[in-house]
């Protein structure tokens, strides 16, 4: 037997950079993105008991009708055949079953309209019951498992006037209502459903009765409670927590369609999270992670409709990637989480960026990113190119950098590849000079690959360039408000003024970085908002670059 002798210093790498890297945040993409045939609508995502993923969807390209993909650990397979529902189906809803059948509940076309639910039996697709089995034509379909293994479904399409909330389980030979026909107050949208661990129902709904308002009801064996009513609400999505503490996410109509997010506690609801998004949002979508914190992703107007991944931690909402870094819009969002010891957020969505097709991403929550960066910088040089830089405190198995860049109205792609440090716990710096950049604001970030083809999106930075023009750059931006950088032309011929969106001026001190770069430092921290930089160099136009703090 031979042993073999390492330095101390090679010992104590192996030891300690797990636990130097641990806790950061990568995202991932499940297998090729745009894996659809084509467009994608009403994609729902889910992941059976032995943690398969599998993906429902509307098949545009398949006639609208159904299908369903599962990930192999590869590649997406079809499960059965691809559009295998009779006709049209939409609103689709994807449940697995606790034995692991991926079961679907979506608007039949072929039985005008009503609601079917099918289940896949190793082979086929069938029928759960009489396909069509609601009364009337239906729409906002959700459907979830009881803990024994009881489908219930929820949608809107009561016998009365085809527009109330109308709940139903499967009784092992048909579909019965679970509580009167039509539990809501009167129309409602945009309805979902999740049992809790003892196997009580609850729905939420948009009832569009006296106004647009969030309802929570729950099922206690004879009728349906409501468990209050929040007003201004749309896009209502709810997630039980294991404790069995609902929590409710929406946009809040009445503070610019901002996402707010409350929990029901000691039979009131409290407002956890008022107005999280920095701008208007859509497809809001909430669920409780393995770490037992709500997660919220939603399409986020702010960053151009790209997604926001947020999470409450320690009694606040913080970011879990860099907002906005999805690689163009997305829509149809569903998430589902795993835990065991690489607990992960799945996101399915319509992807903009493939065409509209289908994408899933995998967001590792407690695993080591491969890269700790410490710096990105994007600045426009005299000779209007531009220079990126960048530097790492410690890298695992890296393999290399891809630079991107997009335009105001174009998706991120890739312009170059700088080979990375590989496994390494000393600084590095990087740089890449872009000699073509586009005209006009331009964006890059960085993405990291490792070499087992995972990789990593970091936060972007923006240029403004114009043709024959020097332009100003302030960064970073979104900020923290208490010091900005301002690459300019000559720091000392330029007048640089701050502003709130008032007009009122703001005080602050000056300090010349180099050359180009010049930093301010408010008088007094700048509370979060937006803020004007208004930039005037020696016989150059006026520029006004607007400032995002946070």
């Amino acid at each position: 037997m031979y042993f073999v002798r390492l330095p101390l210093q090679c010992l104590l790498l192996c030891l300690l950079l797990p636990l130097l890297l641990r806790g950061q945040v990568q995202i991932t993409d499940v297998g090729p993105p745009g894996f659809s045939a084509g467009d994608a609508r009403f994609t729902s995502l889910k992941i059976a008991p032995d943690g398969t993923p599998f993906l429902a969807y509307q098949d545009v390209a398949n006639g609208y009708r159904a299908t369903v993909q599962r990930f192999d650990g590869t590649a997406w397979q079809v499960v059965g055949t691809p559009g295998f529902s009779t006709a049209e189906a939409s609103y689709t809803s994807l449940a697995i079953a606790p034995d692991g059948t991926p079961y679907i509940a979506y608007r039949d076309q072929s039985t005008i309209n009503r609601i079917t639910v099918q289940r896949f039996n190793g082979s086929t697709w069938e029928p759960v019951g009489q396909a069509g089995f609601s009364v009337q034509a239906v729409e906002y379909t959700s459907l979830a498992f009881a803990p024994d293994g009881t489908p219930y479904v929820i949608y809107r399409g009561d016998s009365r006037d085809a527009t109330r909330a109308v709940v139903q389980r499967f009784n092992g030979t048909s579909w019965e209502l679970v509580g009167p026909d039509g539990i809501s107050p009167g129309q409602v949208k945009q309805t979902s459903i999740v049992i809790a661990a003892d196997g009580t129902p609850y729905v939420a709904y948009q009832s569009l009765q006296d106004g647009a308002n969030g309802i929570v009801q729950r099922f206690n064996g004879t009728s349906w409670e409501t468990l209050g009513t929040i007003p201004h609400v749309d896009f209502p999505s709810l997630a039980l927590a294991s404790d069995g503490t609902p929590y409710l996410t929406y946009i809040n109509t009445a503070n610019g369609d901002k996402v707010n997010v409350q929990r029901y506690t000691n039979g009131t609801w409290e407002l956890i999270g008022d107005g999280i998004s920095r701008s208007n949002a859509r497809f809001t979508t909430i669920i409780i992670g393995p770490d037992g914190n709500p997660y919220v992703v939603y399409q986020d107007g702010f960053y151009a409709n790209r997604s926001t991944i947020q999470r409450y931690r320690q009694g606040q909402w913080e970011d879990v990637i860099a907002p906005g870094s999805s690689r163009d819009q997305m829509d149809f969002i569903s998430l589902a989480t795993v835990g065991g010891m690489d607990p992960s957020l799945y996101i399915g969505f319509r992807d903009w960026s493939q065409q509209t097709k289908a994408s899933v991403q995998r967001v590792y929550l407690n695993n080591a990113a491969p890269v700790t960066l410490n710096s990105f910088k994007a600045q426009l040089q005299p000779d209007q190119q531009v220079l990126v830089t960048w530097g790492t405190s410690q890298e695992l198995n890296a393999s290399h950098f891809e630079v991107e860049r997009r335009s105001e109205h174009t998706t991120f792609e890739a312009i170059a590849t700088v080979r990375a440090a590989g496994t390494t716990t000393e600084a590095h710096s990087y740089r890449f000079v872009d000699e073509k950049p586009l005209t006009g604001t331009s964006y890059y970030r960085l993405r990291q690959v490792d070499f087992n083809g995972k990789n990593e999106i970091f936060r972007a930075a923006s240029i403004n360039r114009q043709d024959g023009a020097w332009s100003a750059l302030a960064y970073p931006n979104p900020n923290s408000g208490r010091s900005i950088s301002m690459q300019v032309a000559n720091p000392a011929q330029t007048k640089i003024t701050l502003l709130t969106t008032n007009g009122l001026e703001l005080a602050y001190d000056v300090s010349v970085t180099d050359e180009h770069t010049c930093t301010l430092n408010p008088k007094q921290v700048l509370a979060p908002g937006f803020y004007l930089v208004r930039v005037q160099e020696k016989d150059g136009p006026i520029q006004h670059h607007k400032l995002v703090v946070r």
